[in-house]
């Protein structure tokens, strides 16, 4: 009688145990170790999320509380403790039993179980096994009564390495919700501007403190070379937001929907834009003073107010507050400044300044003026200089620590699953019918219905053995 083994007709391991020897809590392991334990408390766990977590999030019910909910709440965690045990009791087992599976091959001493018919030649036999080989059988053995060959032998590891691989996304996952998600910082630069985590680059004192706590230099000096804008028509629609920026010898373009990374957890876009105004004040004694501010005034011809420096000393000081509205495509309406697009083709600038007084009352000298950008203001003793009118961009910087991890392990879980599924382990054995043509045989993991392909394979073999 051939020696029995793992082949295209595996015997199954029976185990004698009698039930007499088993006691109630013998069950518990296998209970815990089943995938019906493992789907109920998923299964349960998705519901919880849709039936509780959804109608908060609905709600607007803060972030930081429905992580709290998830995470913290004992039901919860019990869930979780559940599925750890049952997932892991479910794959260790397996591991070992896909390592035997993926290592076992035909040899000549250890036959299928379905090997017993006619002898074959051997001009049969070598034929086919080469024929074998050629379809992708790498492993091919020949005995007096068959023709066995393997393909895809490791294909059972994929399995393992699949299990491993969700377990690793799960938990990934788990670090990055616990973590709190992803860090936002929000920070505005003006072309020709370096980053360098200052208070005043910051667009709102939150992002700062946010930046602030990351430690250490989260991003580099980046600079901003140039900001491209432009719209369609008339019309409050980008047909192109794009940013020019450095880092050290290099320079990248960067869009909104091309951010610039960082390092694989940090990347940086550009998500807003604004008309920045670059302002010389001259004094007529003492060096001139020049300050660019970034202004609140787009669309064009809404209006904005900042300070100038303090110009002179003692009693001679003074400080000027100027009103400016923005024109990026100037064009004179019967004597009212308007515009004819969003785009910056005709920059025009109308400005009035007041003197700040001492008790803090405001006195005009200047009315309302509007001018192009290069335009000289006399305020008397004074004069103001509008050098230039360059955009700044309003940037988004996202780090995610464990954004890397779910994304590798995401990439693993669709990559193995991809493998076992494209790449079954397959065996076929060859045996002598009774008119000496071959007798195919296919055991393929994963898929049921092998008559298809064992015709094939069999059209195949009869080909060679014609020629």
């Amino acid at each position: 009688m051939s020696e029995k083994r793992d082949g295209l007709n595996p015997q199954r391991d029976e185990r004698s145990t009698s039930p007499r020897t088993r006691g109630p809590l013998s069950a518990v392991p296998g209970i815990l170790a089943s995938r019906r334990l493992a789907t109920a408390v998923m299964t349960a766990w998705l519901l919880l999320l849709v039936v509780w977590v959804v109608p908060f999030e609905l709600y607007g019910l803060p972030s930081a509380q429905i992580r709290a909910i998830v995470l913290g709440e004992p039901f919860f965690q019990v869930l979780y403790a559940l599925l750890v045990i049952s997932t892991v009791g479910c794959i260790v087992p397996r591991v070992g039993r896909n390592v035997r599976r993926a290592r076992s091959g035909p040899t000549v001493n250890s036959r299928p179980t379905d090997s017993a018919g006619n002898e074959l030649t051997d001009e049969h036999a070598e034929v086919w096994a080469a024929r074998l080989k050629r379809l992708g059988f790498r492993r091919v053995v020949r005995a007096p009564d068959f023709v066995w060959g393997v393909r895809n032998r490791w294909a059972p590891l994929c399995s393992s390495a699949w299990h491993l691989a969700f377990v690793g996304l799960v938990v990934s996952m788990t670090l990055y919700l616990a973590d709190g998600g992803p860090t936002i910082v929000k920070f505005a630069l003006t072309e020709g501007e370096t980053f360098l985590g200052q208070e005043q680059q910051f667009v709102d004192p939150d992002s700062g403190d946010v930046y602030a706590r990351l430690g250490g230099n989260p991003l580099p000096p980046l600079s901003v070379e140039r900001i491209d804008v432009e719209f369609f028509k008339d019309m409050l629609l980008f047909t192109r937001l794009e940013a020019l920026m450095s880092e050290g010898d290099g320079q990248r373009q960067m869009s909104v929907g091309n951010p610039l990374l960082v390092d694989p957890t940090t990347w940086v876009a550009i998500e807003d834009f604004g008309y920045s105004l670059d302002v010389e004040f001259r004094p007529p004694q003492g060096e001139s003073q020049e300050r660019v501010y970034r202004t609140n005034t787009f669309p064009s011809g809404t209006a904005d107010t900042f300070d100038s420096p303090q110009l002179g000393t003692g009693t001679a000081a003074r400080t000027y507050r100027l009103d400016v509205r923005v024109f990026g495509d100037y064009v004179d309406n019967e004597g009212a400044p308007t515009i004819q697009s969003f785009n910056r083709s005709n920059p025009y600038v109308e400005i009035a300044a007041s003197r700040v007084l001492a008790n803090g009352e405001m006195r005009r000298v200047l009315e309302p003026t509007v001018m192009p950008v290069g335009s000289t203001v006399d305020l008397g003793n004074d004069a103001i200089v509008i050098r230039g009118m360059p955009y700044y961009g309003v940037f988004r910087m996202v780090r995610t620590p464990w954004a890397l991890a779910v994304l590798i392990s995401f990439a693993l879980v669709a990559g193995f699953a991809a493998l076992r599924l494209l790449f079954p382990r397959i065996e076929v054995l060859v045996l002598a019918s009774a008119d000496g043509g071959p007798d195919v045989r296919v055991n393929r993991e994963l898929y049921g219905d092998t008559g298809e392909y064992a015709g094939r394979v069999r059209h195949k073999l009869r080909d060679d053995r014609e020629r």
